[in-house]
């Protein structure tokens, strides 16, 4: 485990210099900084950012995760839509990060977003939320209305949301 820790205090290093516009990567460089080499809404942007999220996540540094988290969903939203297999899991994994940092109200928020995508682990939590006041008042109806979502089953009415 050891060999790896040189490569990864570089790649942390090129991504906190690339952040604050300091970076000073030549080709020539072994660990080109990929958001410069393939613009900054690629896909391979997103994983490089999405890898340092989750090295973050796995040290605890949840703070230092977030804003990594945030940009690799946005990325992902933006070229492969909010209803792509890999963006749903993005957003997954960004609500585990506000959720250690007690962000409900953007944990909420996410699980719209991806309920109204059609995600049905959203459309479950989202239910939950609602009837516990989790992240959001309260709302029997919006519960009902989530739980019948995620059943597949459809209410005559929906009830006004956020």
């Amino acid at each position: 485990m050891e060999v790896y820790v040189p490569h990864i205090q570089q790649v942390v290093l090129q991504f906190q210099k690339w952040e604050t516009g300091l970076s000073d990567i030549s080709n020539d460089d072994p660990f080109v900084d990929r958001p410069l080499a393939n613009g900054l809404e690629h896909q391979d942007t997103a994983t490089a950012l999405n890898d340092l999220a989750y090295l973050y996540t796995c040290q605890q540094r949840f703070q230092d995760a977030e804003p990594h988290g945030r940009w690799t969903l946005e990325i992902r939203k933006n070229v492969l839509g909010l209803s792509h297999e890999v963006t749903i899991i993005s957003l997954h994994d960004l609500v585990h990060i506000y959720r250690k940092l007690g962000m409900e109200m953007h944990v909420t928020q996410l699980y719209l977003d991806a309920a109204k995508a059609g995600d049905r682990t959203a459309q479950k939590e989202l239910a939950c939320r609602y009837q516990d006041g989790i992240g959001v008042q309260m709302n029997s109806e919006a519960a009902i209305y989530w739980l019948y979502k995620f059943e597949g089953a459809e209410l005559p009415e929906a009830p006004k949301l956020l």
